[in-house]
């Protein structure tokens, strides 16, 4: 079975425990005999830190790359995209030999997916650039794959070109996995409904071993051990970035002083972005 997992970005570690727990999910579904490409936004450096994947550029990238120049890009985007649509058919076929012979290979894989796994996360938001994500999926719909969204949070989804596309695009994808019950609501915002959106669990907890036994607090003998993700966030959208930068360390410095005096816990804080150059 060809799976292709899209939309990665694993040299986010919390994106890479996505990946990991979604490959598990598929192998437990789908079994051993199945063979995963992932489509990551810094393949190459990826593929160093886990080596364990089979990479692929994004999709979208190697359009970009190819055509050199915001117009010439916007030009091979719709090209791209109309190819997608009759790449089964001579005419698709003979245009195709004017690709790069890499981003043929990619879109010929596409071709070939038994399925198409976007993958988990926090991507599909007002704070990123949508339209990347989209024509992925625009791809994936018009070559005729089965195109499945894994555990997200997304939305809200403003008027404009990427609601529209995003309402043509969800509609017609087999199943959305959402984290939360908001999302779902801006789901239903958009007018996608029904049996295909299912709230489920973040994929990175199928990493969670269940033979370690549930810990009591204070553990005996040692201070009970609490690790806080922080990061740097420039995507504030009712207040300027240094201000929203100012309360958010405050709530973290508030919530540290809490646990610390008043619960004698030992805090460690740890960043999903781990110093990789390309990242």
């Amino acid at each position: 079975m060809k799976i292709l997992i899209t939309n990665a970005v694993s040299l986010n570690t919390g994106d890479a425990a996505i990946l990991r727990g979604a490959v598990g999910v598929l192998r437990n579904t789908f079994g051993n005999d199945m063979d995963v490409a992932v489509y990551d936004a810094r393949a190459s450096a990826a593929k160093r830190h886990y080596p364990e994947f089979n990479y692929r550029p994004a999709l979208y990238d190697q359009v970009q790359s190819a055509a050199k120049g915001r117009w010439r890009g916007k030009l091979a985007t719709a090209f791209v995209l109309f190819l997608s649509l009759v790449w089964q058919r001579p005419l698709g076929r003979r245009l195709a030999h004017q690709l790069p012979p890499r981003l043929r290979d990619s879109l010929d894989e596409y071709a070939r997916a038994d399925l198409v796994v976007a993958t988990g996360g926090t991507y599909l938001v007002p704070a990123y650039r949508l339209f990347p994500k989209i024509f992925d999926f625009m791809v994936t719909l018009l070559l005729g794959r089965p195109l499945v969204l894994f555990t997200q949070s997304l939305g809200p989804f403003p008027p404009g070109r990427d609601r529209l596309l995003l309402r043509w695009v969800l509609r017609r994808t087999r199943l959305i996995l959402v984290r939360d019950e908001a999302s779902r609501r801006h789901l239903d915002d958009l007018g996608v409904s029904g049996d295909r959106v299912v709230q489920a669990a973040d994929a990175a907890f199928v990493m969670a071993r269940l033979d370690i036994p549930p810990r009591r607090f204070p553990p005996a003998g040692r201070p009970f051990r609490v690790a806080i993700s922080v990061r740097d966030w420039p995507h504030f959208q009712r207040e300027p970035p240094a201000m929203g930068m100012q309360r958010y360390l405050a709530a973290v410095a508030k919530l540290t002083r809490v646990l610390v005096e008043d619960h004698g816990v030992q805090v460690t804080f740890l960043s999903t972005c781990q110093g990789v150059p390309e990242y």
